[in-house]
Order: structure tokens, then C-alpha cells, then sequence
């Protein structure tokens, strides 16, 4: 039996630091709840889900979904917000939050999931009010996990 993840509070996440990158290329979506600067240990939970803990103080900081595209977005569709926030990694290039829609090396992807995952075009358009994504995008996590 697997225990329950002591996801820190939203008040202790600042919008600012909170991120968000989809690599496509391994089709995992990690998730940073305080920036990229903190050092974490990785530990699976399932096939698809692992948990980025601070190996000194076992603090969660973030999340990983493996299979993001073929799995994931398939069985909870609601998921693709995620990649409307999220700088995408496409080989080399690093694809800016909200530009992912209209950038070159992201077509055959969005139109795959265009095409799979009714109304994903439409989450693709980035909110202006980071605060609200960022809440957003932290329940859909509780939700999820």
C-alpha cells in the first residue's frame, strides 16, 4: 500500500518560482512547486507518477508524470492545462510558456493531440493572470495524485 503525498500547502508556493516543462522527446511532464534551484531525489510512485522530494528534508517540491502524452492526457484529458504553462523541450529548443501552439517543432505534436484530446487547442492559449494558472494547475495536481 502506497501512503498518501504530503503535497506542501499552495500558500507556501510562490507563482513566481512555480514551474512547469513538458519534454516531448521523453514525454514527461515534471513539475517544480519552488523553481528549478532546489536539489531533489526522485521517487516513483507508479508507473507514472514520481515524486520529487528534497533529500534532506523529504519536503515534497514536485512532481513528474512519465507518459504524459500517450498515457496521461488520454485517461485524465483535463491534464493539458499543464502544458499551457509549461516551457516545452522539443531536441535542443526550449519553447517558451504559451508559445507552444504556434511554434514549428510543436506541430505534429499539437495536431496529434488536437486531434485526440477534444477542445486541446483551446488550452494552449495562455491566461494572463499567473496566480489563477498556477492555483489551477496545483488542484488539478491534488486531483490527480
Amino acid at each position: 500500500m502506497t501512503d498518501r503525498i504530503q503535497f506542501p500547502d499552495f500558500e507556501s508556493i510562490n507563482p513566481e518560482t512555480f514551474e512547469v516543462y513538458l519534454d516531448i522527446d521523453l514525454d514527461q511532464l515534471t513539475v517544480l512547486f519552488f523553481g528549478r534551484d532546489r536539489r531533489f531525489s526522485v521517487n516513483p510512485r507508479n508507473p507514472v507518477l514520481s515524486v520529487l522530494e528534497d533529500p534532506t528534508t523529504n519536503e515534497v517540491i514536485g512532481i513528474s508524470l512519465d507518459r504524459f502524452m500517450k498515457q496521461v492526457l488520454q485517461e485524465h484529458p483535463s491534464m493539458i492545462g499543464l502544458a499551457s504553462v509549461a516551457t516545452i523541450l522539443v531536441g535542443d529548443e526550449l519553447i517558451p510558456p504559451g508559445e507552444f501552439y504556434r511554434h514549428p517543432l510543436a506541430t505534429s505534436t499539437k495536431d496529434r493531440l488536437d486531434g485526440e484530446i477534444p477542445g486541446a487547442r483551446h488550452t494552449w492559449n495562455r491566461s494572463n493572470n499567473r496566480d489563477s494558472e498556477v492555483h489551477n494547475i496545483y488542484n488539478t495536481i491534488l486531483q490527480f495524485a
